[in-house]
């Protein structure tokens, strides 16, 4: 193997230690592991021996005179970076798709038969029946199969597990709650510091408070909720940060505001698919006297009339 390639594999062995490597990097990997003359098979117990004989044998007087000390720091590197690709798990690979924003309800099937309606804007990652709800709002019709469980998850630590059913998580990155509501069947919902916390059934709602790991388990009306999935948005005393995130994504806009100006404020809207940018914001003016400015998809928010 020629220099070039050698640092080519470094970097890459250091990028599969750290859990970051594309899926074409590790068929890199994979080609190069298979590559080896016989397969290694190494215990913990010998991998110390075989990293020290590989570094010693790095160094050794009669074979590089001028061996300096980042060299040999190099070597070890790599040798660690090897032992960490040769015991580490391979670890599930994902695929990621995001819901464009301006061009409405995303609906996708996955490979067990489950759907996903994705609200524009929003962000998941999914191997299997293990799904991530990275950013976002997603529902969820989940196949039965009682042989694997069906789990989301969202990065604030939040999971969701269920068998068959339909149901709904909102994870807006920039909100400070997270809301599971379910539509038919039944979720357990737990987390990463409380454990299991609840099972929502049909027309029950819970509310987790990220910063506290608190949440709230309340009734709703979870299929006017999930209207949404038809391009029906209705927002019933939401922040303005959640409804200017809505806004964003159902039509692609550009929207400034002064974060601490509109945080006591909360409103009530409907927002159907014949709406457009400039019709909810004079809904907005007219009924909750929010005054702005507007150029195209670029609005900017002035204040609030009292």
């Amino acid at each position: 193997m020629n220099k070039p390639e050698e640092h080519i594999i470094q970097s890459l062995l250091e990028k599969h230690a750290l859990g970051i490597c594309t899926p074409e990097e590790n068929t890199v990997l994979h080609e190069w592991y298979a590559s080896f003359p016989e397969a290694i098979i190494v215990e913990k117990g010998e991998l110390k021996a075989d990293m020290k004989a590989a570094i010693m044998e790095t160094i050794q007087p009669g074979k590089v005179r001028r061996m300096i000390w980042w060299q040999i720091a190099a070597a070890a590197v790599l040798v660690v970076a090897v032992s960490t690709f040769l015991l580490k798990p391979w670890k599930p690979e994902y695929t990621g798709v995001m819901a464009p924003k301006g061009k409405g309800v995303m609906k996708l099937e996955l490979p067990d038969h489950s759907v996903v309606w994705l609200q524009p804007g929003s962000t998941i990652r999914y191997e299997g029946r293990n799904v991530e709800l990275m950013d976002g709002v997603a529902a969820f019709s989940v196949t039965e199969n009682s042989n694997e469980p069906f789990i989301v998850r969202t990065p604030s630590g939040l999971q969701v597990k269920v068998l068959g059913t339909a149901f709904t998580v909102k994870a807006f990155r920039e909100l400070p709650e997270v809301k599971v509501y379910v539509e038919s069947g039944a979720v357990q919902v737990s987390d990463s510091s409380n454990g299991n916390m609840a099972v929502l059934k049909a027309d029950q709602q819970l509310v987790y408070t990220i910063a506290t790991h608190q949440y709230e388990q309340g009734n709703v009306n979870a299929v006017s909720l999930a209207e949404w999935k038809a391009g029906e948005y209705t927002l019933d005393n939401a922040s303005f940060a959640e409804l200017a995130r809505v806004l964003k994504d159902q039509f692609d806009a550009e929207i400034k505001y002064n974060e601490r100006t509109m945080a006591p404020y909360r409103f009530n809207i409907r927002i159907t698919p014949r709406s457009n940018l400039a019709q909810v914001f004079d809904m907005l003016h007219e009924i909750s006297g929010v005054n702005y400015t507007i150029n195209g998809n670029h609005v900017v928010i002035t204040g609030v009339s009292q």
